[in-house]
């Protein structure tokens, strides 16, 4: 990966080509990359708002449509990656770069798609503060947001790295994965808290998945930074999922690497 920096150029073309042509056909364009998480957080609002006592969750809106968001990021991510390679066949065959190019771009695509949907998310805040009453100001933790989202976005690169090498061998892979990211949704405290187990040996299991603890990290250094429902960032914990990270982004690219020889075969 050491030769990728000559590539970025080529990687941001990619990136930002294979976002115009995802909604080239369609009526409403690229407004679909503001809507669909909107919609998404619309329904699961008035759904699972009423299933789950949310009310010792402080702004559950936003505590919700910024899980959805962060969510969204793994699943673009990963989902745009699986068939990054087999998808571009003819370039593989005809066309020597490192084949990592074509997983980074798509993990790019997904980035700047939840940038768009961040700026929504802070277009909705005040709208969020006149209509709740409610106060919410920044906080020095706000600083460690962008560290935060980078080590997700360091996650899902290592997932995509090793799903898109297999998924060119094992084709199941994409419909394996999309199991995987359905189960994994509802394991995620995304519309809930912990706090709705009953059984605390489940609930502190489910406090150790690492995506949740990352979308825990993200509203602690946002939502909550500077208010007086106040979650310090523990360090020690993000010291744990920026380790899993990169042992993650490790195992993915060596995955890859040893799958790789064999992708002009293979597609």
């Amino acid at each position: 990966m050491s030769n990728l920096w000559e590539y970025r150029n080529l990687i941001v073309k990619i990136a930002t080509t294979d976002l115009m042509l995802r909604y080239k056909n369609s009526i409403l364009g690229f407004l679909w990359s503001l809507l669909q998480p909107l919609l998404i957080f619309i329904v699961l609002l008035v759904i699972f708002g009423s299933m789950f006592d949310n009310a010792s969750i402080e702004y559950y809106p936003l505590y919700l449509l910024l899980g959805v968001i962060s969510w969204g990021l793994l699943d673009k991510g990963t989902n745009f990656s699986l068939n990054s390679i087999v998808g571009k066949s003819n370039l593989i065959k005809k066309i020597y770069f490192p084949r990592e190019v074509l997983v980074l771009s798509a993990c790019l695509t997904a980035l700047m798609m939840t940038f768009i949907e961040l700026i929504v998310f802070l277009c909705l805040v005040p709208i969020y503060i006149l209509v709740s009453g409610k106060v919410i100001l920044p906080g020095a933790d706000l600083l460690l947001f962008p560290i935060v989202l980078l080590v997700e976005f360091v996650i899902v690169v290592g997932i995509s790295l090793g799903i898109a090498a297999l998924n060119v061998r094992y084709r199941d892979i994409q419909w394996i994965w999309g199991v995987i990211m359905y189960a994994g949704f509802f394991a995620t405290p995304i519309m809930y808290s912990l706090t709705v187990f009953k059984n605390q040996t489940v609930a502190h299991i489910v406090s150790y998945n690492p995506i949740g603890v990352l979308i825990g990290l993200l509203r602690n250094t946002s939502i909550y930074s500077g208010n007086p429902v106040s979650y310090p960032v523990d360090f020690a914990t993000l010291g744990f999922v920026i380790i899993f990270s990169v042992i993650v982004l490790v195992l993915g690219w060596l995955v890859f690497i040893r799958i790789e020889p064999t992708f002009a075969e293979e597609v």
